[in-house]
């Protein structure tokens, strides 16, 4: 059985790569991680009931992993820079739909 190495065996390339795949994952899911922690609120101004509320969560995480899959097979295709910057720009043009209704 292989002995685990310590975070002081490994190379600084590969502590470097460690530190910064934990930074995008904590950035990937602090927006989940914000709505759990205002959810009562959120419920509270809007009147939302928790179904609803909810039903909102588990649309975001659906999203995620599906948009997750999608880029990942564009950036397999067309490169990770430019799969970065379609989903950038495919966020901002969604994003557009709503400001009429601000």
């Amino acid at each position: 059985m292989p002995v685990p190495f310590t975070f002081s065996q490994i190379t600084s390339a590969q502590r470097r790569t460690l530190i910064a795949a934990a930074l995008g994952w904590m950035l990937d899911a602090f927006d989940v991680m914000l709505y759990a922690l205002v959810l009562a609120h959120i419920i509270r101004d809007l009147g939302m009931s928790k179904a609803t509320a909810g039903g909102l969560g588990t649309l975001t995480l659906l999203a995620s992993g599906i948009g997750g899959v999608l880029f990942g097979f564009i950036a397999d295709r067309i490169g990770r820079k430019r799969a970065l910057m379609l989903s950038i720009l495919t966020y901002s043009a969604l994003s557009l739909l709503d400001w009429p209704l601000q």
